[in-house]
């Protein structure tokens, strides 16, 4: 479709991604931590199972670790930037690397065993352009075998909101699953 209004589509490989991941996984360990430091004490009740152990075992991560994380983003976003967006002007991915879950599989205190690896696939794409802070905008692509909305991730160089809300534009131009409603599940 893109191609159909002009686009030259091309596949490229995303860059570092598993070094941003790891980075991200500390910076977002870390700042949930001190976050919900206070509200863990005094209301424990009020978080699920699993999150006082991650939050707690957060609070352990080194403070050179945190600080590696956040100093190592501006030279990862430039080399990122570089091979990519010298190469293309907007990167489109799935937004989900795999069709939503429902919430009894993404239960990660009392679904079965690997519920937890599935519900940390879901921010897999996403992780990438937060951690760097790329300017993304996700738009309905279709449904899954379920019914669920499927979507589509256009992201850009930094400040490029403009070109990546113009192609997110022209894709909701030629197709209609903007328009389109999942079919309510009985």
């Amino acid at each position: 479709m893109l191609a159909k209004r002009g686009a030259t589509v091309k596949r490229i490989a995303v860059p570092f991604i598993d070094a941003i991941h790891a980075y991200a996984d500390i910076i977002v360990g870390v700042e949930a931590a001190a976050i919900h430091a206070e509200w863990m004490r005094k209301r424990p009740q009020d978080y699920a199972q699993h999150l006082p152990s991650w939050l707690h075992a957060s609070c352990a991560i080194p403070g050179p670790y945190y600080v590696e994380a956040l100093s190592r983003r501006g030279p990862i976003l430039t080399e990122f930037v570089k091979e990519v967006f010298d190469r293309v002007d907007v990167l489109v991915t799935p937004t989900i690397p795999i069709c939503l879950p429902t919430l009894a599989e993404t239960d990660i205190d009392k679904g079965p065993t690997g519920d937890h690896a599935k519900s940390l696939r879901l921010s897999a794409n996403t992780t990438a352009f937060n951690y760097l802070g790329l300017p993304s905008v996700s738009v309905n692509y279709g449904f899954d075998p379920n019914g669920l909305p499927i979507g589509l991730s256009f992201t850009g160089r930094p400040f490029a909101e403009s070109s990546v809300l113009k192609v997110a534009d022209a894709y909701q131009r030629e197709t209609d699953w903007h328009k389109r409603r999942p079919s309510l599940l009985t």
